[in-house]
């Protein structure tokens, strides 16, 4: 069924189809201002399942599954508003933030790391070479690098798993003679 829209007078049928992608939001405003809407339909279909409405927008009259998302339906036959009717699109979390966080502050952690190291090998009367300590910086850098690259194509906590299994794995546990 398409809208009647009435100009001066005359009776308008019209349909509108709009298709989106990798937006934050979607918002329909018929009017700028308080309006009186007739005989008004929408139909918003999605194709992913976590959704939100905007603050100040009207609810959907009828919100049903369709497949992996949604089928959402404004349907006034009179209605008189100032809001506008949308919806938010899930937004996924970019872990770019997270691994150049983790890389600036290596350095860091990697002094401590060290401080630790000696401090323990000092009360153990163990005696490390300082080529160790290279090998030892680079299975820590190692994590930093694996995370930072492994990130961007699974999700952070097995990115994070992977990355410290295989930092952990490069450190050798058992002494030499």
């Amino acid at each position: 069924m398409h809208p009647i829209t009435r100009l001066m007078g005359v009776a308008v049928v019209f349909a509108v189809a709009y298709k989106s992608r990798g937006r934050d939001a979607w918002r329909y405003v018929p009017s700028g201002t308080v309006t009186n809407l007739e005989k008004f339909k929408l139909n918003l279909v999605t194709d992913f399942a976590e959704i939100d409405f905007p603050r100040g927008s009207l609810s959907p009259s009828r919100k049903a599954r369709k497949g992996k998302g949604w089928s959402l339906d404004w349907d006034f036959t009179q209605v008189i508003t100032g809001h506008h009717m949308g919806m938010i699109m899930s937004k996924h979390i970019q872990p770019g933030a997270l691994a150049t966080s983790l890389s600036f502050s290596a350095p860091i952690s990697l002094g401590f790391f060290f401080l630790i190291v000696m401090m323990l090998a000092t009360m153990r009367k163990i005696e490390i070479h300082p080529v160790n300590y290279l090998l030892l910086a680079a299975s820590f850098f190692a994590f930093h690098l694996l995370f930072s690259y492994s990130v961007d194509h699974i999700t952070v906590v097995p990115a994070f798993v992977i990355s410290s299994v295989v930092s952990i794995l490069l450190v050798p546990t058992e002494e030499t003679p």
